[in-house]
């Protein structure tokens, strides 16, 4: 590996190869170069298909550069969204935002410090996927087995402290 630079024949730098000319080189495909003229690999979330002088490009924010960075692959949306263009695994109980950039928690869950989705508390719940806290429930309601909405107790039922409880003989709610 060398090219001829002003007739003088000179090594290749690593990850490149000589212009069809001769005369020069150029980065090999997933490398570009850097400002000492070195072909180096491109970054993270960023791919080049082609060998050349250009630059590496951002993948779609669904997606990630593959392992070679010569290509962007869509990150699997139904268990995995593109964090920062790296495909991560969802947590459990979420799903992805519009633009698989993200996640947001299911329907009756919210999200933690940490970034879990938990099932919301005791008398609150949550109707709709996003990352919005669960809201209380109204003080003669409990919350639905699946925590997604606020209901009224059965019939010889009343809600303490929002839980169900079974009315005593002989009272009444």
């Amino acid at each position: 590996g060398h090219y001829a630079k002003s007739h003088v024949c000179t090594e290749l730098k690593p990850n490149s190869r000589r212009t069809q000319q001769g005369n020069g080189y150029e980065c090999l495909p997933g490398f570009t170069k850097d400002g000492k003229q070195l072909c180096v690999a491109c970054g993270v979330g960023k791919a080049k298909a082609a060998a050349g002088d250009g630059t590496c490009a951002d993948c779609n924010v669904d997606s990630e550069a593959t392992a070679s960075r010569t290509a962007c692959m869509a990150c699997n949306r139904s268990v995995e969204y593109a964090k920062q263009r790296v495909c991560t695994a969802l947590p459990p109980n979420a799903q992805t935002t519009a633009d698989g950039s993200q996640y947001m928690c299911d329907a009756g869950f919210e999200r933690d410090g940490v970034g879990f989705c938990n099932r919301c508390p005791v008398g609150k719940a949550k109707g709709a996927a996003g990352n919005h806290k669960c809201e209380a429930c109204q003080v003669n309601q409990t919350q639905s087995a699946d925590g997604s909405s606020c209901e009224a107790c059965a019939t010889g039922h009343y809600a303490k402290s929002h839980v169900c409880t079974e009315l005593k003989p002989n009272s009444r709610r």
